[in-house]
């Protein structure tokens, strides 16, 4: 039996895995990507704001949405995902992170 932090990878690991274009997809890539953009060089967002900015007060329900949005675009190359100014796996992650534009 797996346990929570065991259930929560398998379900993101899922999620990413099933990962499909669409048109709250792109928004969700448009968001994050405006919102950096927006930064100046070098300053991370978290994905929570882009949750924030697309779906107001329903935001917490559409993180793991985010987050697998956010997760394939570090696999494309896009984005980086950070932990405490690191780059991380965003699959083995554990707990909060930020996200900045590649090589910032």
């Amino acid at each position: 039996m797996c346990n929570s932090n065991e259930t929560l990878n398998m379900n993101l690991m899922h999620t990413v895995s099933s990962y499909a274009k669409t048109d709250e997809c792109n928004a969700m890539e448009a968001a994050i990507l405006k919102l950096l953009k927006a930064r100046k060089p070098g300053v991370s967002i978290c994905p929570s704001e882009a949750a924030r900015a697309l779906f107001g007060t329903g935001w917490r329900e559409q993180m793991p949405q985010i987050r697998a949005v956010v997760n394939e675009m570090a696999k494309q190359s896009r984005i980086e995902i950070c932990q405490k100014g690191f780059v991380v796996d965003p699959v083995t992650v554990k707990g909060p992170i930020c996200l900045r534009i590649l090589g910032n």
